[in-house]
């Protein structure tokens, strides 16, 4: 491939992060699966989150209890005590209080990504080299998302309804997403408010420099908070000079000389504490499908697992990814079925 072609996929494709130096072989699956000509995509109707909020329901009504706000600062694999159990003994800070919380549990599950892993892996003996090793065998991507709330979805009296645009300016990607009156989901009928993603930017490249600066600054307020019952969203405003870029670059993007002003705007840089990034690429010369097996349970002797979309052996990037590696970990280690409603032609690997 010459370079003006790769600089055209750079600029025409959006997605920056997949043409970087990283794993040929995953790469190719990648594509596949991203670009392929009978890919659908879809989301939840409720929202991504109503997945995690529902695990959560169905782990309470089984008896399971969620503290939030826990930080986990080290664990320590212990011996057998006098009931010849093996416990693991967790020791937490309160991230409200600050105070330090103590727990023995018989198993670990680490749903985390490459970041806090290794933060963790120096506080605790558990990781010894050649996990270490396994843990840095994907490279973390920076990604930001901004999404703008409008009044009505202006971009349909341009003739798009749904979809994405590319860009080279660094907005890069736009994702539009257009609310339906008669939607059953809408509580009142006359109500349009509709939301794009104005903003999706991923890897290291010159857009990341640009958007940099522009993340401290007063906080864009906007008209009107519709989540103003919630505290979901402290901290993920985005800032006036951020919001007054975007609106220029999708004035020259969709090459029109007025854009009504968004009542809402959020940011949210995955790059930043505790994640470390949006998402992971495999590094070159290593074999996913050996590494991931590995680090679903690190030591064999030890009920420690890990789980997520970081070391998935297949869709890495994708929220199937982090399901498929969860899914695998509770079958090979817990004595789970496949579930019903899973089809047996499914690769979870």
């Amino acid at each position: 491939m010459s370079v003006e072609a790769y600089n055209l996929l750079v600029d025409a494709g959006g997605y920056c992060a997949s043409l970087t130096n990283w794993n040929a072989a995953e790469a190719l699956q990648w594509f596949m699966i991203t670009y392929g000509e009978k890919t659908e995509y879809r989301t939840i109707l409720e929202g991504f989150q109503s997945l995690t909020l529902r695990l959560a329901e169905q782990f309470i009504d089984r008896g399971g209890v969620v503290q939030k706000n826990q930080q986990l600062e080290t664990f320590n694999c212990l011996d057998y005590n006098e009931d010849n159990n093996k416990l693991i003994k967790l020791i937490f800070t309160d991230q409200i209080n600050g105070t330090t919380n103590v727990l023995y549990t018989k198993h670990l599950i680490l749903a985390i990504p490459q970041y806090p892993l290794k933060v963790l892996s120096e506080k605790t003996d558990f990781f010894e080299e050649d996990i270490k090793q396994d843990i840095d065998s994907v490279i973390a991507q920076p990604a930001y998302k901004l999404f703008l709330g409008y009044e009505r979805p202006w971009w349909k009296d341009l003739g798009l309804e749904y979809g994405r645009s590319d860009t080279d300016l660094p907005i890069r990607e736009v994702f539009y997403a257009t609310v339906k009156a008669n939607s059953p989901k809408i509580e009142h009928q006359n109500n349009l408010n509709s939301f794009i993603l104005a903003s999706y930017h991923r890897g290291f490249n010159q857009a990341m420099s640009f958007w940099q600066p522009l993340i401290e600054g007063k906080p864009y307020l906007g008209t009107k908070n519709p989540f103003s019952n919630s505290t979901g969203l402290d901290g993920l405003w985005a800032t006036k000079n951020m919001v007054l870029a975007v609106q220029d670059q999708l004035k020259e993007l969709h090459q029109i000389e007025h854009i009504p002003q968004p009542y809402i705007a959020v940011f949210k840089d995955w790059s930043a504490k505790p994640f470390g990034g949006g998402f992971h690429f495999w590094k070159t010369h290593i074999k996913p499908w050996e590494v991931a097996k590995r680090l679903r349970r690190p030591k064999q002797n030890e009920n420690v697992y890990l789980c997520g979309e970081a070391y998935a052996a297949s869709e890495q990037t994708w929220v199937e990814g982090a399901l498929k590696t969860t899914e695998l970990m509770l079958q090979e280690n817990f004595k789970l079925e496949k579930p019903e409603w899973l089809s047996q032609s499914y690769k979870l690997d």
